[in-house]
């Protein structure tokens, strides 16, 4: 308030924030997990009353893994509230998070250039699925763990007037809760926060001693659960050109975002502003600490996908806002218009994200409407499409699930179980009219359909490809599982899935 006036700037960046994540998670599409989450892990009956989501979550920490906080929203959200409610909640909690986060880098809200940055880096930083399964396990257990920071320097000897005993009443459950939400973050700010209580040992308050000890025990849940320890021996899977460990570091390379912009932003300051790096880091020790432990874990395990690394991002982010606030709004004069057109170009990448993310709901709901009323008109649940590489290969970075093998399951589970849904692609319907020899089709962008004779079977199948129009090794593809199969003949689909590879061509042995 200013002169009992409303700052309206106040309200500017989170409101578009709010109707820009409401547009997404009421467009997306809710296929794979946001229909598992229907039914209970315990027996696989449809959840419908909260005994059956305690259950069900039972069953869900000893077999899937320990993110019981998060997965019991989910298991609340997905068979009761609904996508609208959850779209206007997803909307609250991404602002709940800016706030969170602006509180924790000391930016002022009414400061809207400052408010729009975090906008940008939040908004590039934090990409997956707008659907429960993935909003409600990261970022709002990421405002968890935000929330618990801002509540523990509230217990310290800092603050002015630092909160009495009693608030623990609320806060001590809260710590715990924060501690069993999300290892991304967790345990990269469970050990900076182990560092920095040993280092400042006489600083720390017997109230923060007890929230530290309900954030550790949450924590504790959450990454030794019977399931967690049970998938320790998994490895990133390999492809034919790069092996696991390779494809792991590929991973990280190719999902990372908002760290670039970190270690750009880094050596601009230590060359051009002749900052030391023992400064630099020092004003921002524990968000260094959460970022390097969080990539030598995500390395130790292996890359499976970005969402891991959104721990890292969140510490890049606190890092970037810091850095300008403490050396770049001082001389802002001085660097007005630099920093204009910096902000200018991430709020142009903001605005090319979501265009994209628009396009790719719109699309993906598109196909999902002629799925479903194909399926409805078809008498045996035959469905004739063909799949684009877009359409059915995972990127972590889509807004929505593709209609993967498994997201088609899923979705036959929601029918008619005695009409299967099946999809295939439309040249096979001229199979059932007369047999084929062995050939193949590009049927769709990045999409190749194999046609097997099943009188001449080849000895072996392989697809020629390149990158970059230079020729690499081809891909051996096996007839084992074919999307569609009848007396005469079989079909393989053969997807593009690796960045830069292009199939150019089917040799048959």
């Amino acid at each position: 308030m200013r002169k009992n006036r409303i700052n309206w700037t106040v309200l500017l960046i989170p409101a578009l924030l709010a109707i820009a994540i409401f547009a997404f998670s009421q467009s997306a599409l809710w296929i794979g997990d946001d229909v598992t989450y229907n039914y209970s892990f315990k027996d696989g009956s449809k959840i419908s009353s909260l005994s059956d989501v305690v259950t069900s979550q039972i069953a869900h920490y000893k077999t899937i893994n320990g993110r019981t906080v998060a997965h019991f929203l989910c298991q609340l959200y997905i068979p009761f509230f609904g996508q609208t409610a959850f779209a206007l909640s997803n909307a609250l909690v991404w602002v709940a998070l800016l706030l969170l986060m602006a509180s924790l880098c000391k930016v002022r809200y009414d400061d809207w250039k400052m408010m729009a940055l975090l906008v940008c880096l939040i908004f590039l930083g934090f990409r997956t699925k707008f659907t429960p399964t993935c909003q409600i396990g990261y970022p709002w257990m990421f405002a968890l763990v935000a929330a618990f920071l801002l509540i523990l320097q509230h217990f310290g000897k800092e603050p002015e007037k630092p909160w009495r005993w009693y608030h623990l009443f609320w806060a001590a459950p809260f710590a715990f809760l924060a501690g069993w939400s999300q290892e991304a973050l967790v345990i990269g700010v469970g050990a900076a926060l182990g560092i920095f209580v040993l280092v400042n040992i006489r600083k720390a308050t017997w109230t923060q001693w007890i929230l530290l000890v309900c954030f550790a025990a949450g924590a504790v849940l959450l990454c030794l659960s019977p399931a967690n320890l049970g998938r320790t021996g998994e490895v990133v899977k390999s492809s034919n050109l790069l092996p696991p460990a390779v494809m792991s570091l590929a991973k990280l390379g190719f999902y990372l975002r908002i760290t670039y912009l970190l270690l750009v932003f880094l050596l601009y300051l230590r060359i051009f502003r002749k900052i030391k790096f023992k400064e630099l880091f020092s004003c921002t020790a524990f968000y260094w600490i959460v970022w390097v432990v969080m990539l030598a874990f995500n390395l130790y395990i292996g890359v499976y996908g970005n969402r891991q690394l959104f721990g890292m991002e969140f510490a890049a982010i606190v890092i970037i806002v810091t850095y300008v606030k403490r050396y770049i709004l001082p001389e802002q004069k001085k660097y007005k218009t630099a920093s204009s057109i910096v902000l200018a170009a991430l709020a142009l990448w903001v605005g090319v994200v979501a265009v994209g993310n628009a396009r790719f709901l719109s699309h993906h709901r598109a196909v999902y409407n002629f799925i479903n009323a194909s399926y409805k008109a078809s008498k045996d649940g035959l469905v004739y499409y063909d799949f684009s590489k877009k359409e059915v290969t995972s990127k972590d970075t889509y807004p929505s699930d593709v209609f993967s093998w498994y997201a088609l399951h899923t979705l036959d589970g929601a029918y008619d179980q005695e009409k299967p849904l099946r999809v295939v692609p439309t040249l096979c319907a001229d199979l059932n009219q007369a047999p084929k020899e062995n050939g193949w089709e590009n049927i769709a962008p990045g999409t190749i359909a194999v046609i097997i004779d099943k009188s001449n079977p080849p000895a072996g199948i392989k697809v020629q490809r390149s990158v970059f129009g230079r020729c690499i090794s081809d891909l051996w593809v096996s007839s084992d599982e074919p999307t569609f199969e009848n007396e005469n003949n079989q079909v393989l689909l053969v997807y593009e899935k690796l960045p830069f590879v292009r199939h150019n061509a089917v040799v048959f042995e």
